[in-house]
């Protein structure tokens, strides 16, 4: 059986290989931590849309990424220092899924809910759709990911290419332009969700990161699968942007689109204060509508 896969899905993959091989020939073990303060600024940013910020943590994802495991077991190996670093880095890409989760959340429920595209949710589905983790992923999209796994560690230099007998390769039918609609904006961020998930997975918390990590064949294994579900996510994300791209056409939604995190978060405030004093001069006290609304304030000022 061959693999359907979208071209610009390969694209990315061939680009985060290149990237990956760039960052291994370049490699100095003095410039690979990071500074976890360089990414509390973005994060803290209101003045600038949704749309815009989740843009930029998704390049930091993909820029980190690629630098924390542009690793060679021959030029780095499993030290004191290159454990430290790769804890720290990896500490800093859970903090940023954490970030692009919560804006998807954002997206998957109030942000359709306001163009039309869903029904009304009521408080208990908005809160299933944040406690939701790591769902069912269809075969067909494991085989991907499984196939652009293949790929990956054919093309990345430092990866172990003893590890592709394991894998059967498969044909490619590659499809070159692919259909989208706005109304598909809702199963594009659930399945973005559901990929950041994985990855975040994949990432141990600071504790479980141990030298075995970076022995070659696990570290192979380790490394393919995180960049074949980054580049899964890219993709998903390549499909959002061209359907913002059409809903941009229509003005009053282009303006919901570009509304600043500050400006919600303002809003929601005084709706909020609005809901409270309704509830204060009525006996029936606390809503189900007053409750959403301190739902959406409280998940607006966490992105």
């Amino acid at each position: 059986m061959g693999i359907t896969i979208d071209k610009r899905h390969i694209e990315i993959c061939n680009e985060i290989a290149s990237d990956v091989n760039r960052a291994i020939n370049k490699f100095e073990k003095r410039k690979y931590p990071i500074n976890p303060l360089e990414y509390k600024k973005l994060a803290e940013k209101k003045d600038i849309s949704i749309e815009k910020k989740k843009k930029q943590l998704a390049g930091e994802l993909h820029s980190l990424i690629v630098k924390t495991f542009s690793l060679d077991a021959k030029k780095a190996k499993p030290s004191k220092d290159i454990l430290g670093m790769l804890r720290n880095n990896i500490e800093i890409l859970r903090f940023l899924i954490n970030k692009l989760r919560n804006i998807n959340y954002y997206l998957q429920t109030f942000f359709l809910e306001e163009l039309g595209l869903i029904k009304k949710l009521s408080i208990w589905q908005e809160k299933g759709i944040k406690e939701r983790g790591i769902n069912y992923t269809p075969k067909r999209e494991l085989e991907k990911i499984e196939h652009t796994v293949y790929k990956l560690i054919e093309r990345i230099i430092s990866l172990d290419k003893g590890l592709l007998k394991e894998y059967k390769a498969k044909e490619e039918r590659i499809v070159e332009k692919r259909s989208i609609e706005t109304k598909d904006l809702e199963a594009v961020l659930k399945k973005q969700s559901e990929l950041l998930s994985h990855i975040e997975a994949k990432l141990p918390p600071k504790s479980k990161v141990k030298a075995r990590l970076l022995e070659k064949t696990t570290f192979t294994h380790w490394s393919s699968r995180i960049f074949a579900l980054l580049a899964a996510f890219e993709n998903e994300y390549s499909k959002e942007a061209e359907i913002f791209g059409m809903l941009r056409e229509n003005e009053k939604t282009r303006e919901v689109i570009e509304r600043k995190i500050g400006h919600l978060v303002r809003e929601k405030w005084q709706l909020l204060k609005i809901k409270e004093k309704r509830a204060l001069s009525m006996e029936g006290g606390i809503d189900e509508e007053h409750l959403r609304s301190f739902h959406h304030w409280a998940a607006l000022s966490s992105l």
